[in-house]
């Protein structure tokens, strides 16, 4: 058994694996969006794919994204803030995740803003703050 790559210190199989498998859903945006990270380490796209909606989608090719995250070693996240307004159904989300890429290193520094639609959380946009 090994650690979630999502960097919570719990088991796999008991953070991100059964967002993954669809046997459980986000309970929060904070939680779906380390679900993504990790099915970014896993490139599981269909998941990625299944977990956005609106502006976020727009101009997802699931083989560019395959590609990538197959072709980058990554290294971790760190979630810098997360928060939900009142009504539970918006939140944001400011984390960096890092990667080597042909022994180089890199980082997503980003602002993901997520939506409940349905009972469901689904990333809707991401604003790249460096």
């Amino acid at each position: 058994m090994h650690l979630c790559p999502c960097g919570s210190l719990i088991l796999f199989t008991e953070c991100c694996k059964p967002l993954l498998d669809r046997t459980s859903l986000a309970q929060s945006a904070k939680q779906l969006m380390r679900s993504r990270y990790t099915a970014f380490t896993l490139a599981d796209v269909n998941y990625l794919k299944a977990t956005m909606k609106k502006k976020a989608l727009s101009g997802f090719h699931k083989e560019k994204v395959k590609n990538f995250a197959l072709s980058v070693h990554w290294e971790g996240l760190e979630v810098i803030s997360s928060h939900e307004d009142e009504s539970g159904e918006v939140g944001e989300v400011e984390f960096v995740a890092r990667f080597s890429h042909k022994k180089m290193q890199h980082r997503i520094h980003e602002l993901s803003k997520f939506e409940k639609i349905d009972g469901k959380w689904y990333y809707v946009e991401g604003i790249h703050l460096d």
